[in-house]
């Protein structure tokens, strides 16, 4: 019998399987960039590269590849560590920054 949790996971409406998908994009997508350095003016020509790439994406993974963005912001904003290092602190705020203007430009 064909459930429809099922179905989701097969035709990719179910959550977990787009953020898998847009995870994919972006390690694709990231390949080929010059290394992230964390400021957006260092990063001015990874930047220009991305919006380059991301016009080139099918819209399916357009899509996809910005909701992982917008998840990934969302739990580097909300979870947490209370105990963490200054370096952990560093390394997430250097992320949450590169994250934050890659999807301004998917928003934008």
């Amino acid at each position: 019998m064909i459930t429809v949790r099922f179905m989701k996971r097969v035709f990719g409406s179910d959550k977990g399987t787009r953020l898998r998908k847009g995870l994919d994009v972006w390690r694709r997508l990231d390949a080929d960039l010059p290394e992230a350095k964390g400021a957006a003016e260092d990063d001015r020509e990874r930047l220009d590269k991305f919006a380059a790439a991301a016009a080139k994406l099918s819209s399916k993974e357009y899509f996809r590849l910005k909701e992982w963005l917008q998840d990934e912001v969302c739990t580097l904003k909300q979870n947490f560590c209370e105990h963490s290092t200054a370096s952990g602190e560093a390394f997430e705020r250097k992320w949450l920054q590169i994250y934050e203007s890659h999807l301004s430009l998917l928003q934008g």
